[in-house]
């Protein structure tokens, strides 16, 4: 969490209601997720296992982007 919180709190500055895209949805960005969300950012999680978007989701992402099934993920988001 400590690295996830520096990334999202004390570097990205993250409030209420801005939009915050996780690239990859392993324990860091999941901890990531966790902290924006805490926050009351707009989450969208970006993975190609299904398995892992599926824990974004339940850690709070409000968007999930598969970028294996959509490599066009910049499009995406």
């Amino acid at each position: 969490f400590a690295t996830s919180f520096r990334g999202v709190v004390a570097q990205g500055k993250v409030t209420g209601g801005q939009w915050v895209a996780v690239h990859g949805c392993g324990g860091v960005g999941l901890s990531a997720i966790m902290i924006a969300a805490a926050l009351g950012a707009n989450v969208i999680a970006v993975d190609i296992s299904e398995e892992k978007l599926a824990l974004a989701k339940a850690a709070g992402a409000n968007f999930l982007i598969n970028g294996k099934a959509n490599p066009e993920v910049v499009e995406a988001i």
